[in-house]
């Protein structure tokens, strides 16, 4: 997607009734992910230069994912759309109404009704979030033309009657962007939450910090803006392992300022970042810039200079300069620091703490790490990873916020209210919604859009059933599904478009609507309709794994 044509989001409300799960879609209803309810009628309404956007008198709410219907129309249509407010408590002639008055509580946080007549649209919703998807849905029913900016006056702007209720199945619908193997620009972030919001994701998982770059400027400790930006050791494309200080990182990092702008941009599109800075593994650029958290088992040997490059294999001892001292009191001091500064940019109620690989062989022949587990009471290495995880959640819990980690964090014993992110398979997602631990599912088998289009093509995306297994009261901990993009071969918004759509459609639908009613068959002419609207964005989806779209640019 080219970013002179960024999208712009939305909010709007629908009602009605279910759409048979094998039925193709209705014409003119390609919206994705499919509503819960949708009937379709005779009928449309046409949008005019005359149309006005009223929100109603008292509802605040409204006013926002109105202005963003009328800056959408005015860019794709040409219209120059009046918001204005009504007192009135239902349809208004040749108006779109939105309100967030006299909604039925049963839609939840993000449920809308959307109810197109030929004189009139109703968008209702109990919360802003649920009149911004209604808004998307609208968005969808809208020619695809709207979606460039070159004000096409001779295009018929149409939306077929329908009336639509819908809410989500999950409260986590994700993606995971990772800025730490590729930098990628604000402008890129935000054109990416644009295509979230488009698909009804809500949430963001930010990967800001690994071996090979740390992008979070901490006032604190700013060496790690300055050393960490090259991180180390790393993995190169080929699989080997370079030295410490010598990482690929590219030397970029955000400012709080544009951090705190994202965070903006994407609250306005009701997208929730969860920061994750990875502890106490993939912390390789984190110990390049204070190297005193190192064990006392790496303190000796000496490091390599920076810019002194040589190959290693992953089997030698740089593999094991990726953690953190457990034993040492700095490193405790130092991550607390560093998440109270995180969390005062992001404001969200989730932190994500990695987790994830840690060798553990520092730890074995540390002398710190040593004494840790004995003075606790620990057996071994493995419940020293949770004593870990459980100080720093108690931390993160006494800060408002919730840990969220890898499903390694289970090594050990879980943390008192984490949420983990089932990415080494199904079963400990399943194992943790058994003992009561809310679960992300987000397995590499279906859910990692880094890897090849051949081994996870979009139909097998959108067979993945997150609930399987769990009987009703362990399905009660789901909280949803996540899409991972891990930038090692991912280095631009066009290689990330790749790989991201039209996978991300069908997680969307995953995570938007019930099991029961998708069906394959039904999904792939929408996603039809959903292709045209991604071209008219110039969104780079792949086109060799997708029958019958349009070749290449």
């Amino acid at each position: 997607m080219k970013l002179k044509n960024k999208l712009i989001l939305w909010t709007v409300p629908l009602i009605c009734t279910c759409v048979n799960p094998g039925r193709a879609a209705p014409p003119g209803v390609g919206i994705i992910p499919k509503p819960a309810h949708i009937e379709v009628h005779d009928g449309s309404f046409r949008f005019t230069p005359r149309t006005e956007i009223l929100v109603q008198k008292g509802s605040a709410d409204a006013r926002p994912p109105a202005r963003l219907l009328a800056a959408l129309l005015k860019r794709g249509a040409g219209f120059e759309l009046r918001v204005g407010e009504s007192a009135k408590a239902g349809p208004v002639k040749g108006a779109v109404f939105l309100t967030t008055l006299n909604a039925p509580a049963n839609l939840g946080t993000e449920g809308y009704d959307l109810t197109v007549n030929p004189d009139s649209i109703v968008i209702r919703a109990p919360h802003q979030a649920g009149l911004f998807y209604g808004v998307q849905s609208l968005r969808q029913l809208l020619p695809v033309e709207v979606e460039t900016a070159l004000a096409q006056r001779e295009i018929s702007w149409s939306v077929p009657c329908v009336a639509i209720e819908d809410k989500p199945r999950f409260p986590w619908r994700g993606l995971l962007l990772d800025s730490a193997r590729h930098f990628f620009p604000t402008e890129s972030v935000k054109c990416f939450i644009d295509l979230m919001a488009l698909y009804k994701f809500n949430t963001l998982h930010w990967h800001l910090v690994d071996d090979q770059c740390w992008t979070v400027p901490i006032d604190a400790y700013p060496n790690l803006t300055r050393t960490g930006v090259r991180g180390g050791p790393y993995r190169t494309l080929n699989g080997t392992w370079m030295g410490l200080g010598n990482g690929e990182g590219s030397g970029r990092f955000y400012t709080k300022d544009e951090l705190r702008e994202i965070v903006r941009y994407a609250a306005a599109r009701q997208i929730t970042i969860v920061p994750e800075i990875e502890m106490p593994g993939h912390s390789a650029a984190l110990l390049a810039s204070y190297p005193e958290l190192l064990c006392t088992s790496h303190a000796k040997p000496p490091l390599p200079e920076l810019g002194t490059h040589g190959t290693y294999t992953k089997n030698v001892a740089w593999d094991a300069y990726r953690e953190v001292c457990v034993g040492n009191e700095k490193t405790f001091e130092m991550l607390q620091t560093i998440l109270s500064e995180v969390m005062e940019v992001f404001p969200g109620p989730f932190v994500h703490i990695g987790g994830d690989e840690a060798q553990k062989r520092g730890w074995q022949n540390c002398e710190c790490c040593q004494a840790r587990i004995r003075e606790a009471g620990l057996k071994n290495v493995e419940e020293l990873q949770s004593y870990f995880v459980k100080r720093i959640g108690k931390f993160i819990q006494g800060k408002g916020r919730r840990l969220v980690g890898w499903d390694e964090i289970m090594q050990g014993g879980l943390a008192d209210d984490a949420v983990v992110m089932s990415w080494t398979g199904i079963k400990p997602g399943q194992e943790a919604a058994r003992k009561g631990f809310n679960v992300v599912f987000s397995p590499t088998s279906h859910c990692y859009f880094d890897a090849s289009w051949q081994s996870i093509p979009t139909q097998k995306v959108y067979a993945f059933e997150p609930l399987v297994g769990l009987d009703p009261q362990e399905a009660k901990h789901v909280l949803g599904v996540q899409g991972n993009l891990w930038a090692e071969k991912i280095s631009d918004l066009k290689e990330l478009e790749y790989q991201a759509f039209p996978r991300a459609c069908a997680l969307a639908e995953v995570g938007w609507s019930v099991g029961a009613q998708r069906s394959w068959d039904e999904f792939r002419p929408r996603l039809g309709a959903q292709l045209k609207r991604l071209e008219a964005l110039e969104v780079n989806y792949c086109r060799e794994e997708t029958p019958g779209a349009p070749p290449k640019r």
